[in-house]
């Protein structure tokens, strides 16, 4: 009997590619969303100016910002050579509560 194993690599991008693919509104598929970290800010402003403070890490990575509703919520994915990054501030109780989620390419 013959068995054959095949290896699931990670689908990567250069940052080019994936300029010219935020560009044209033809986003890298996804697979599904995980949580990697969460946390609470005072308000989306709050979150926001962290995010922006955080950017300068990332800035070489196109960024789409999915929503952006004044003291409700922001949404803003990164996309990275081999993943996305969401993260997600929604007001909640009187305090923006903060989720970080990675999804790996298809």
């Amino acid at each position: 009997m013959l068995c054959t194993f095949g290896v699931l690599a990670e689908k990567n991008y250069t940052v080019e590619q994936l300029h010219e693919m935020i560009a044209a509104k033809h986003y890298p598929e996804i697979k599904e969303y995980k949580v990697s970290g969460s946390g609470d800010m005072p308000d989306i402003d709050a979150c926001k100016q962290r995010l922006e403070e955080r950017s300068g890490d990332f800035a070489q990575y196109p960024r789409t910002v999915e929503q952006d509703t004044v003291n409700v919520k922001y949404e803003i994915t990164t996309w990275m050579l081999n993943k996305a990054q969401k993260v997600i501030c929604e007001m909640k109780d009187g305090k923006a509560e903060v989720v970080q989620l990675d999804a790996g390419y298809k």
